[in-house]
Protein backbone atom coordinates (compact mmCIF):
# COMPACT_ATOMS: atom_id res chain seq x y z
CA UNK A 1 0.00 0.00 0.00
CA UNK A 2 2.95 2.30 0.59
CA UNK A 3 4.28 2.04 -2.69
CA UNK A 4 1.34 2.34 -4.58
CA UNK A 5 0.39 5.40 -2.56
CA UNK A 6 4.13 6.60 -3.09
CA UNK A 7 2.91 5.93 -6.73
CA UNK A 8 -0.10 8.44 -6.84
CA UNK A 9 1.72 11.13 -4.94
CA UNK A 10 4.65 11.12 -7.73
CA UNK A 11 1.96 10.80 -10.81
CA UNK A 12 0.08 13.71 -8.91
CA UNK A 13 3.35 15.78 -8.52
CA UNK A 14 4.91 14.89 -12.17
CA UNK A 15 1.07 15.74 -13.55
CA UNK A 16 -0.94 18.16 -11.20
CA UNK A 17 -4.13 16.50 -10.90
CA UNK A 18 -5.05 12.88 -10.40
CA UNK A 19 -5.83 10.99 -13.56
CA UNK A 20 -9.57 10.32 -12.11
CA UNK A 21 -10.36 13.80 -11.96
CA UNK A 22 -8.93 14.33 -15.86
CA UNK A 23 -10.99 11.55 -16.85
CA UNK A 24 -14.31 13.26 -15.18
CA UNK A 25 -13.42 16.62 -16.42
CA UNK A 26 -13.14 14.89 -20.62
CA UNK A 27 -16.61 12.54 -19.42
CA UNK A 28 -18.56 15.99 -18.57
CA UNK A 29 -17.08 17.80 -22.12
CA UNK A 30 -18.24 14.76 -24.00
CA UNK A 31 -22.05 14.66 -22.39
CA UNK A 32 -22.32 18.34 -22.84
CA UNK A 33 -21.40 17.72 -26.64
CA UNK A 34 -24.19 15.03 -26.72
CA UNK A 35 -26.75 17.36 -25.20
CA UNK A 36 -26.08 20.16 -27.70
CA UNK A 37 -26.65 17.31 -30.50
CA UNK A 38 -29.69 16.59 -29.21
CA UNK A 39 -30.87 19.88 -28.91
CA UNK A 40 -31.26 19.73 -24.96
CA UNK A 41 -29.07 22.98 -24.79
CA UNK A 42 -29.75 25.88 -26.47
CA UNK A 43 -26.95 28.63 -27.09
CA UNK A 44 -27.56 30.47 -30.24
CA UNK A 45 -29.21 33.73 -29.34
CA UNK A 46 -31.45 35.09 -31.87
CA UNK A 47 -32.81 38.81 -31.62
CA UNK A 48 -36.80 39.21 -32.37
CA UNK A 49 -37.02 40.92 -36.05
CA UNK A 50 -37.33 44.64 -35.87
CA UNK A 51 -36.80 47.64 -37.46
CA UNK A 52 -34.36 48.38 -34.75
CA UNK A 53 -32.39 46.10 -35.78
CA UNK A 54 -33.03 45.13 -39.61
CA UNK A 55 -30.99 46.61 -42.08
CA UNK A 56 -32.56 47.02 -45.81
CA UNK A 57 -30.82 48.41 -48.95
CA UNK A 58 -30.17 47.98 -52.32
CA UNK A 59 -27.24 46.85 -54.53
CA UNK A 60 -26.90 47.12 -58.45
CA UNK A 61 -23.74 48.15 -60.57
CA UNK A 62 -22.23 48.20 -64.05
CA UNK A 63 -24.99 50.83 -65.20
CA UNK A 64 -22.20 52.05 -68.29
CA UNK A 65 -23.92 55.51 -68.68
CA UNK A 66 -23.00 56.90 -71.57
CA UNK A 67 -23.28 53.37 -74.07
CA UNK A 68 -25.52 52.76 -76.51
CA UNK A 69 -27.30 49.59 -74.78
CA UNK A 70 -27.46 51.57 -71.17
CA UNK A 71 -31.01 51.00 -69.67
CA UNK A 72 -32.02 53.93 -67.70
CA UNK A 73 -35.28 53.76 -67.75
CA UNK A 74 -34.99 50.54 -65.97
CA UNK A 75 -32.96 51.89 -63.40
CA UNK A 76 -35.38 54.23 -62.53
CA UNK A 77 -37.49 51.46 -62.18
CA UNK A 78 -35.53 49.60 -59.62
CA UNK A 79 -34.97 52.51 -57.37
CA UNK A 80 -38.72 52.82 -57.18
CA UNK A 81 -39.18 50.07 -56.50
CA UNK A 82 -36.61 49.92 -54.03
CA UNK A 83 -37.45 53.29 -52.77
CA UNK A 84 -41.16 51.58 -52.09
CA UNK A 85 -39.77 48.47 -50.28
CA UNK A 86 -38.49 50.94 -47.74
CA UNK A 87 -34.45 51.29 -48.91
CA UNK A 88 -33.18 54.38 -48.30
CA UNK A 89 -29.23 53.57 -49.39
CA UNK A 90 -28.04 51.54 -52.43
CA UNK A 91 -24.11 50.21 -53.07
CA UNK A 92 -22.82 50.49 -56.57
CA UNK A 93 -19.97 47.62 -57.45
CA UNK A 94 -18.49 50.03 -60.21
CA UNK A 95 -18.17 51.13 -64.09
CA UNK A 96 -20.31 54.46 -63.39
CA UNK A 97 -19.82 55.32 -66.61
CA UNK A 98 -18.97 53.69 -69.67
CA UNK A 99 -15.38 54.96 -70.16
CA UNK A 100 -13.09 55.18 -73.75
CA UNK A 101 -11.21 52.83 -75.54
CA UNK A 102 -11.62 50.45 -72.87
CA UNK A 103 -11.57 47.39 -75.53
CA UNK A 104 -11.22 47.45 -79.60
CA UNK A 105 -14.57 48.91 -81.06
CA UNK A 106 -16.35 50.08 -77.58
CA UNK A 107 -16.00 53.37 -79.52
CA UNK A 108 -19.05 52.07 -81.74
CA UNK A 109 -20.47 51.44 -78.67
CA UNK A 110 -21.07 54.70 -77.13
CA UNK A 111 -24.04 57.02 -77.10
CA UNK A 112 -22.02 59.74 -75.09
CA UNK A 113 -18.21 60.03 -76.43
CA UNK A 114 -16.18 61.86 -73.82
CA UNK A 115 -15.71 61.64 -70.13
CA UNK A 116 -18.20 65.08 -70.21
CA UNK A 117 -20.65 63.86 -71.95
CA UNK A 118 -20.95 60.53 -70.24
CA UNK A 119 -20.93 62.66 -66.72
CA UNK A 120 -23.69 64.94 -67.76
CA UNK A 121 -25.72 61.98 -68.68
CA UNK A 122 -25.68 60.82 -65.31
CA UNK A 123 -26.28 63.50 -63.99
CA UNK A 124 -29.20 63.82 -66.16
CA UNK A 125 -30.65 60.54 -66.42
CA UNK A 126 -29.79 58.88 -63.35
CA UNK A 127 -32.67 58.52 -60.86
CA UNK A 128 -32.63 60.10 -57.26
CA UNK A 129 -34.16 59.24 -53.95
CA UNK A 130 -31.51 56.91 -52.59
CA UNK A 131 -28.38 57.47 -51.17
CA UNK A 132 -25.52 55.77 -53.58
CA UNK A 133 -22.28 54.44 -52.02
CA UNK A 134 -19.88 53.79 -54.99
CA UNK A 135 -16.49 52.24 -56.14
CA UNK A 136 -15.28 52.87 -59.68
CA UNK A 137 -14.21 49.84 -62.11
CA UNK A 138 -12.10 49.66 -65.14
CA UNK A 139 -14.57 51.62 -67.58
CA UNK A 140 -14.29 54.48 -65.11
CA UNK A 141 -10.88 53.56 -64.73
CA UNK A 142 -10.35 54.13 -68.68
CA UNK A 143 -10.78 58.50 -67.90
CA UNK A 144 -7.79 58.19 -65.11
CA UNK A 145 -5.62 56.35 -67.56
CA UNK A 146 -5.89 58.34 -70.37
CA UNK A 147 -6.47 61.83 -68.80
CA UNK A 148 -5.14 61.20 -64.95
CA UNK A 149 -9.34 62.22 -64.21
CA UNK A 150 -10.78 60.76 -60.59
CA UNK A 151 -13.81 60.05 -62.00
CA UNK A 152 -15.13 59.12 -58.37
CA UNK A 153 -14.79 62.61 -57.00
CA UNK A 154 -15.84 63.87 -60.17
CA UNK A 155 -19.26 61.84 -60.09
CA UNK A 156 -19.18 63.04 -56.12
CA UNK A 157 -19.42 67.03 -57.52
CA UNK A 158 -22.25 66.39 -60.04
CA UNK A 159 -24.09 64.27 -57.57
CA UNK A 160 -23.91 65.06 -54.22
CA UNK A 161 -26.33 62.24 -53.50
CA UNK A 162 -23.20 59.82 -54.62
CA UNK A 163 -20.44 58.90 -52.40
CA UNK A 164 -16.97 58.00 -53.47
CA UNK A 165 -15.93 54.61 -51.58
CA UNK A 166 -12.99 53.78 -53.20
CA UNK A 167 -11.17 52.59 -56.79
CA UNK A 168 -11.95 48.61 -57.77
CA UNK A 169 -13.06 48.12 -53.94
CA UNK A 170 -14.64 49.94 -50.65
CA UNK A 171 -15.70 48.76 -47.59
CA UNK A 172 -18.41 50.57 -45.53
CA UNK A 173 -19.86 49.49 -42.14
CA UNK A 174 -23.29 49.83 -41.99
CA UNK A 175 -25.09 49.49 -37.95
CA UNK A 176 -29.00 48.74 -37.01
CA UNK A 177 -30.25 51.27 -34.42
CA UNK A 178 -29.55 48.95 -31.90
CA UNK A 179 -25.78 48.69 -32.66
CA UNK A 180 -25.23 45.68 -34.31
CA UNK A 181 -22.60 45.99 -37.14
CA UNK A 182 -22.83 44.61 -40.74
CA UNK A 183 -19.56 44.93 -43.20
CA UNK A 184 -20.12 45.34 -46.60
CA UNK A 185 -17.23 44.56 -49.32
CA UNK A 186 -18.09 46.44 -53.09
CA UNK A 187 -15.29 44.62 -55.48
CA UNK A 188 -14.71 45.44 -59.28
CA UNK A 189 -12.85 42.37 -60.75
CA UNK A 190 -10.96 42.38 -63.91
CA UNK A 191 -11.16 39.30 -66.16
CA UNK A 192 -14.35 37.45 -68.14
CA UNK A 193 -16.94 35.77 -66.65
CA UNK A 194 -15.76 31.92 -66.16
CA UNK A 195 -17.61 28.77 -67.44
CA UNK A 196 -19.27 28.47 -63.92
CA UNK A 197 -21.06 31.99 -63.14
CA UNK A 198 -19.90 31.80 -59.07
CA UNK A 199 -16.23 30.70 -59.87
CA UNK A 200 -14.87 33.93 -59.83
CA UNK A 201 -15.98 35.59 -56.86
CA UNK A 202 -15.64 32.43 -55.05
CA UNK A 203 -11.98 32.35 -55.69
CA UNK A 204 -11.81 35.76 -54.65
CA UNK A 205 -13.59 35.46 -51.35
CA UNK A 206 -10.59 32.18 -50.76
CA UNK A 207 -7.70 34.60 -51.20
CA UNK A 208 -9.62 37.51 -49.14
CA UNK A 209 -6.75 38.10 -45.92
CA UNK A 210 -8.09 36.97 -42.64
CA UNK A 211 -9.89 38.69 -40.14
CA UNK A 212 -10.78 41.34 -43.62
CA UNK A 213 -13.38 39.37 -44.17
CA UNK A 214 -16.48 41.55 -44.70
CA UNK A 215 -19.99 39.82 -44.07
CA UNK A 216 -21.26 40.39 -47.39
CA UNK A 217 -19.27 40.55 -50.50
CA UNK A 218 -20.84 42.04 -53.61
CA UNK A 219 -19.35 42.01 -57.23
CA UNK A 220 -19.51 43.74 -60.07
CA UNK A 221 -17.81 43.78 -63.84
CA UNK A 222 -18.93 40.37 -64.97
CA UNK A 223 -22.58 41.50 -65.35
CA UNK A 224 -24.27 38.47 -63.42
CA UNK A 225 -26.57 38.19 -60.80
CA UNK A 226 -26.14 35.72 -57.84
CA UNK A 227 -26.15 34.78 -54.35
CA UNK A 228 -24.38 32.36 -52.07
CA UNK A 229 -26.00 33.15 -48.84
CA UNK A 230 -22.64 31.53 -47.03
CA UNK A 231 -18.97 30.83 -48.90
CA UNK A 232 -16.08 30.56 -46.14
CA UNK A 233 -18.55 32.14 -43.79
CA UNK A 234 -19.48 35.27 -46.35
CA UNK A 235 -22.62 36.24 -48.02
CA UNK A 236 -21.26 36.47 -51.38
CA UNK A 237 -23.66 38.20 -54.34
CA UNK A 238 -22.85 39.12 -58.03
CA UNK A 239 -25.08 42.96 -58.13
CA UNK A 240 -26.23 42.28 -61.84
CA UNK A 241 -26.14 44.99 -64.45
CA UNK A 242 -27.95 47.54 -66.21
CA UNK A 243 -26.51 47.65 -69.46
CA UNK A 244 -27.94 44.93 -72.38
CA UNK A 245 -25.90 42.34 -74.15
CA UNK A 246 -23.48 44.61 -76.27
CA UNK A 247 -22.25 43.34 -79.32
CA UNK A 248 -18.88 42.91 -77.42
CA UNK A 249 -20.65 40.69 -74.88
CA UNK A 250 -22.44 38.85 -77.50
CA UNK A 251 -18.96 38.10 -79.22
CA UNK A 252 -17.47 36.48 -75.74
CA UNK A 253 -20.22 35.06 -75.78
CA UNK A 254 -21.65 36.09 -72.22
CA UNK A 255 -25.10 37.34 -71.00
CA UNK A 256 -26.65 40.20 -69.08
CA UNK A 257 -28.63 39.71 -66.00
CA UNK A 258 -30.31 43.54 -65.66
CA UNK A 259 -31.54 44.38 -62.44
CA UNK A 260 -30.41 45.06 -59.14
CA UNK A 261 -31.14 43.57 -55.75
CA UNK A 262 -33.32 44.48 -52.51
CA UNK A 263 -31.62 42.85 -49.66
CA UNK A 264 -32.65 42.75 -46.29
CA UNK A 265 -30.29 41.83 -42.97
CA UNK A 266 -30.90 41.24 -39.44
CA UNK A 267 -27.46 41.19 -37.61
CA UNK A 268 -27.86 38.39 -34.69
CA UNK A 269 -25.40 37.21 -31.89
CA UNK A 270 -24.34 33.65 -33.87
CA UNK A 271 -25.99 34.25 -36.74
CA UNK A 272 -26.99 36.89 -39.96
CA UNK A 273 -30.41 36.31 -41.50
CA UNK A 274 -30.44 37.65 -45.24
CA UNK A 275 -33.43 37.90 -46.88
CA UNK A 276 -32.55 39.13 -50.89
CA UNK A 277 -34.62 39.47 -54.18
CA UNK A 278 -33.71 40.40 -57.75
CA UNK A 279 -35.38 42.88 -59.54
CA UNK A 280 -34.68 41.56 -63.12
CA UNK A 281 -35.68 43.37 -66.44
CA UNK A 282 -36.51 41.85 -70.00
CA UNK A 283 -35.80 43.29 -73.29
CA UNK A 284 -39.61 44.14 -74.78
CA UNK A 285 -39.04 41.29 -77.94
CA UNK A 286 -41.15 43.98 -80.22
Amino acid sequence: MKTKTRTMLEFEQSFGQPKLKQLQRDLAVEREKVDMLAGTRDKVYVEKQTDKNTLRFALFGDTQIGNAYACPENLEAFFKIAIDRGCEVAFHTGDVLDGWKVYKGQEFELRDIGFEAQLKRLESDVPKGLSVKFITGNHDASFKNLAGISVGKAIEKVRPDWEFVGEDQGYVELQTASGRPYLLGLYHMGGGTAYAVSYRPQKAVEQMEGGRKPNMAVFGHFHKAELLPSYRNVCVCQSGCFEWQTPFMQRLPTAAHVGGWIVEVQPCDNCNIVKAEFIAFYRDRK
